[in-house]
């Protein structure tokens, strides 16, 4: 298949070893595509085409999920339909509370992972098997999915009117190989698509994992999008700030304008600094971490807040 590659070029040295179309990971503005929500005339014809999809094995990931879903629906006011991919290990509470707050919820559970693998990473295949809800509601043709343990800070509802592209995932800026994350994928469902990938999980191999995986068998079908789809939040910790916010050669010390500049910026935020948000207290981030921006206690205290109103189930664990 043959994707689109952007005229702007690619991103440095990384781009000759990745053969995708490429959003330039140094720009602020994604070329081609509409920087607002759908158009009104086009809303109405594709929402039932479209999804923002999530998936847990676990009351926390479910929590967080819902977390993310009411910031869709109240702070960015999209109307896409909410999926929840949940596995056993979601109660039954969880899931009567996400279909209460209009959530979709599929029972389904991870494909297991190659033996002897990390068990810090068991159950994150489930989250590819949302490539195959396009059987279960044929209606569905593009979705995103998002990791749960994340806070959307602007909306990606203009990323459905991307070009045609069987992915689109962020540049995973904080390694030395070009690759991309799969926190955040624009997916375009097909059975083709799906029979690629579900072989490949059939054949993942030890300390392989969802990453892994798209990163090898779709690397033809990729369209890179730039790393502030997501953005670490241990830049809050570190004090630095990433190649995408302009500085070419890495990160570096970074002032406090800059830090509140690259907040701002930020499409996605990843919790990656000091630990889970449903695991750390607010007051505690400043213990773990006292050098840290107060952006990265802000970042815990959103998360807490909005948890705090739509969660009406255990999330400790």
């Amino acid at each position: 298949m043959a994707v689109q590659t952007w005229p702007e070029g690619g991103f440095g040295e990384a781009s000759s070893s990745v053969g995708v179309g490429v959003v330039p990971a140094t720009s602020h503005a994604t070329p081609n595509i509409p920087t607002a929500a759908l158009s009104e005339t086009s809303h109405e014809k594709s929402i039932e085409n479209y999804a923002y999809v999530f998936y847990a094995t676990s009351n926390a990931y479910a929590c967080s999920a819902l977390v993310n879903i009411h910031r869709l629906r109240t702070i960015f006011n999209s109307k896409i339909p909410a999926i929840l991919l949940a596995s056993s290990g979601v109660s039954d509470l969880a899931i009567s509370e996400m279909k209460r707050n209009g959530v979709e919820v599929i029972r389904d559970e991870p494909p297991p992972a190659a033996p002897g693998g990390s068990g810090y990473y068991r159950g994150v295949l489930l989250k590819l098997r949302a490539l195959r809800l396009h059987q279960i509601k044929p209606r569905l043709k593009r979705i995103q999915i998002f990791d749960a343990d994340q806070l959307i800070m602007k909306s990606p509802e203009s990323l459905f009117e991307l070009p045609s592209v069987d992915v689109a995932a962020p540049l995973a800026y904080w390694l030395k190989t070009a690759v991309v994350t799969t926190s955040f994928l624009v997916v375009n469902l097909s059975e083709e698509l799906w029979t690629i990938v579900n072989d490949a999980i059939h054949h993942i191999k030890k300390d392989e994992y969802d990453m892994d995986l798209v990163n090898q068998v779709l690397i033809k079908r990729l369209m890179v999008l730039p790393g502030r789809y997501c953005t670490l939040n241990s830049h809050w910790e570190a004090l630095d700030v990433p190649g995408w916010f302009g500085n070419a050669t890495g990160t570096v010390h970074a002032t406090n304008e800059e830090l509140v500049d690259l907040y701002e910026k930020a499409e996605i935020l990843h919790f990656t600094a000091v630990g889970k948000p449903w695991s750390v207290r607010v007051k505690d981030v400043t213990l773990f971490s006292p050098r840290a921006h107060p952006l990265l206690k802000e970042q815990f205290k959103l998360w807490k807040k909005t948890a705090k109103d739509v969660c009406m189930f255990n999330y400790s664990r």
